[in-house]
């Protein structure tokens, strides 16, 4: 199979499910975006030579850690909302006045929201026509989308923005940790008397090298 016809089938595949399950494509769809969205700004800030070194240790782990909170948390509250919305037809909480007539002694069996689904438009092809059908099918698919964009605002506005600064400030936490730890190195940084101008001081003979102290917060000098 040539990489073309591979292609063809992967595309006709990804349109065939956003048709039969547009919620939950459309959904599918915005976690691709922000996925590589943050594969984009992590790679930009690791192949920019302006950025120091010192400041890629930062600035890499806050990208992974915001790109895996974004994608995770938006995959995860999306689906909630969409599954949530979904429910409320097929558990007959809110439906079109032409469906709830032709639902009133049927009760859903429980399962996943396929199976649900599945059985609900069943039961509408054996009692009703086919614009009953397509009417069921829409109610259960728009309320998902529904349900699904407001669950993705929430997301995107509150909770991935909390939960994403936690997580990086506790990475960015771990680097200043490390990077104080080797200052503080007994063995790191001399401190020569002649890269410094001392007032009404008068230089020894012989330099004076300070071990250790320069870089010692707690020690004034």
């Amino acid at each position: 199979m040539s990489i073309v016809n591979l292609g063809k089938r992967i595309f006709t595949h990804f349109c065939q499910q956003g048709i039969a399950d547009r919620a939950n494509f459309l959904k599918n769809v915005a976690v691709a975006g922000w996925a590589l969205s943050s594969l984009a700004q992590t790679c930009a800030i690791i192949f920019n030579d302006k950025i120091p070194s010192k400041e890629k240790k930062f600035l890499i782990p806050q990208e992974i850690i915001d790109g895996i909170a974004n994608v995770t948390l938006f995959w995860f509250i999306s689906s909630k909302a969409t599954d949530f919305g979904k429910k409320l037809i097929l558990n007959k909480r809110i439906l079109p006045k032409s469906i709830a007539k032709l639902t009133e002694n049927f009760k859903v069996p429980k399962g996943s929201i396929s199976e649900m689904k599945s059985a609900f438009i069943k039961h509408i092809k054996k009692v009703g026509t086919s614009f009953d059908v397509k009417t069921a099918d829409d109610a259960i698919e728009g309320m998902g989308v529904l349900t699904g964009i407001v669950g993705a605002i929430l997301s995107n506005n509150i909770c991935t923005p909390l939960i994403r600064n936690k997580l990086a400030s506790v990475v960015q936490k771990k680097e200043l940790i490390k990077e104080r730890h080797v200052n503080l190195n007994p063995n790191y940084g001399n401190l020569d008397y002649k890269k410094y101008k001392f007032d009404n001081l008068t230089a020894p003979s012989k330099t004076v090298t300070f071990k250790g102290l320069y870089n010692n917060p707690s020690i004034k000098i």
